[in-house]
């Protein structure tokens, strides 16, 4: 389930954080927030963990992408410098779009990887200190 802005998602068992996803193409206010249902957590940690799961499901693996992008222009920069082709001509601009698309993607790709795995870190954190069993104590 991927929830509306005006959503709040409940989450009241252990086991439906294993469903939470990078919402990798969705603007952070695009998507809802949760609420962790447990009253043996405290006020406290139940909100800094609702805190941490949003921000982790809305990482999109920019900074990355930014990254990817100027070194796929570094890259383009290097190869005109090595190659003695012209730096205003045709050739190089097309070489410059394809470095930068390419390493564009392989930084989304890097980022979204690494959000996703920052994201099941923190389920996982999270899952070990929720007991599962629903008697109080």
């Amino acid at each position: 389930m991927i929830p509306r802005a005006s959503d709040i998602v409940l989450l009241t068992q252990p086991s439906q954080l294993s469903q939470l996803r990078v919402a990798a193409w969705r603007r952070a206010r695009d998507v809802g927030d949760y609420e962790i249902v447990n009253e043996r957590f405290a006020a406290s940690t139940r909100k800094e963990w609702q805190l941490e799961l949003r921000r982790r499901v809305t990482a999109c693996g920019c900074g990355w992408a930014t990254l990817g992008m100027g070194v796929g222009l570094v890259a383009c920069a290097a190869w005109t410098g090595v190659s003695g082709n012209e730096w205003f001509s045709r050739e190089t601009a097309w070489v410059a779009v394809a470095s930068a698309a390419g390493g564009l993607a392989l930084g989304k790709t890097a980022g979204l990887f690494k959000a996703t795995r920052r994201l099941q870190a923190t389920v996982a954190k999270i899952q070990a200190q929720w007991p599962t069993d629903p008697s109080p104590g």
